[in-house]
């Protein structure tokens, strides 16, 4: 677990590990990935989770600062997430990234999460095209409705084709609820 609040002691309750980590700052990123590997001696399974939003404001509304802030946190922590922990993925793994509906919706006062978020799916589509091949697979996990289960979306179609024909594995998903996908996605079997 790497989270800018205590997070301790409920990794010492899960056999963890706790390392202080700032997504924000890519130095710190790559140290918690490469001491993840050096205590556990490999890195199977990433969760991308850290996000924020600045508040409810209108495009009109919002200023530098706001949109600044979250793609510090939102896209750019997530890039070095996916970038340091595919370097100490040797054997392959599994990087998921919690992204958001709202980023192909549309939010009323969330244009900089929303635009933060858009990013997030670029990324993850373009990290599972990129090193499919090291069999370091990925799941855009956009937060569902309690509702409904979902499939793929649509538009990640293309990106998961390509992932099949690199791979040769069939990629399939749903995204229903968040801990039980990010479950199902680290599962050994």
């Amino acid at each position: 677990l790497a989270d800018l609040h205590d997070c301790f002691e409920m990794a010492e309750k899960l056999g963890g590990l706790s390392i202080k980590t700032d997504v924000t700052d890519e130095t710190q990123v790559k140290h918690l990935m490469n001491e993840a590997r050096k205590v556990y001696g490999r890195v199977d399974v990433v969760v991308t989770s850290a996000g924020i939003f600045s508040g409810y404001k209108s495009l009109q509304d919002s200023d530098e600062k706001d949109f600044r802030d979250c793609f510090e946190v939102n896209a750019m922590g997530t890039f070095y997430c996916i970038k340091h922990a595919a370097s100490v993925m040797d054997k392959g793994g599994s990087i998921i990234n919690v992204g958001s509906v709202a980023s192909i919706t549309g939010e009323i006062h969330l244009g900089s999460y929303v635009a933060s978020k858009h990013s997030v799916a670029g990324l993850t589509k373009t990290a599972a095209i990129e090193l499919g091949e090291k069999k370091i697979f990925w799941v855009d996990n956009f937060q569902g409705k309690p509702e409904g289960v979902y499939p793929f979306r649509s538009d990640l179609k293309d990106s998961i084709d390509k992932l099949e024909k690199l791979t040769g594995e069939k990629v399939v998903g749903v995204v229903y609820d968040e801990t039980y996908t990010i479950e199902l996605l680290t599962a050994k079997e």
